[in-house]
């Protein structure tokens, strides 16, 4: 299975990302360590991070006043390194994500002053919590690898919540391959940040080179020799009459 590890290439540090696959199990592991009543609360909440590039913090602080039904964009109040007030478009996926969290979990919302993702009191979820339901979700998907140790000898892991960042911004540059673009949708003051999704993938270096070296199917020959014959043949028949 593809994953990738913290390392550096010209200076510039690369994203630790998860593959297409890693992200299916994580998500397929949320029933297995959360409570059946907050398994829409994770899932939502892992969404707003793979699917539309939120930090942990950014879903903590979001309150049902930053949704803008109708322009079908969130007003982002605070985040890292930005302006203030910024609104950023939501994708049909996530506004279906979220219709549905506010309808099962309205009453905590209300009663949390407004917090979509809700805590303890009227405040939304703690970094705390969130680090330890990702540490019980890093165990029970078996993606527990690490690209380095701390200072202090402990363990820092390729997968916590804002791995689900680097996922969105590296999809978003394959899909777009365009670092301006990249950089607008994932809210970059620099563009310097968005090049490190620049990157080439295990999946691009593979298919690179299967291009090279897989040979065209044995139909397709075929057919190209036919045609090559027939117009050698055309030649040969063709008579060049003389000038007048």
């Amino acid at each position: 299975m593809q994953r990738f590890r913290y390392f550096k290439m010209n200076g510039l540090a690369l994203p630790k990302i998860i593959s297409d696959r890693e992200l299916e199990l994580l998500f397929e592991s949320i029933p297995d360590i959360a409570s059946k009543k907050k398994v829409l609360y994770w899932d939502t909440m892992l969404s707003m991070g793979a699917f539309m590039g939120f930090r942990q913090s950014e879903c903590s602080n979001l309150k049902l006043g930053d949704i803008d039904w109708y322009r079908g964009i969130i007003v982002l109040r605070k985040q890292k390194n930005k302006v203030e007030y910024e609104p950023v478009p939501m994708p049909d996926i996530i506004a279906e994500k979220l219709r549905k969290h506010i309808s099962e979990y309205k009453l905590k919302i209300i009663g949390s002053n407004g917090y979509i993702f809700f805590g303890i009191g009227k405040s939304g979820i703690s970094g705390g919590a969130v680090r330890r339901f990702i540490n019980h979700l890093r165990e029970a998907s078996g993606i527990t690898s690490s690209y380095k140790s701390s200072a202090d000898g402990r363990k820092l892991y390729t997968f916590s919540f804002h791995t689900l960042r680097h996922y969105y911004l590296t999809m978003a540059y394959k899909k777009l391959r365009d670092i301006r673009a990249t950089q607008v949708v994932g809210r970059h003051k620099s563009i310097n940040s968005a090049l490190r999704y620049q990157h080439l993938d295990v999946d691009d270096k593979r298919n690179f080179i299967n291009t090279i070296f897989t040979e065209a199917p044995k139909t397709e020959i075929e057919g190209l020799k036919e045609a090559i014959n027939e117009l050698k043949q055309l030649l040969r028949n063709h008579t060049i009459l003389p000038a007048l």
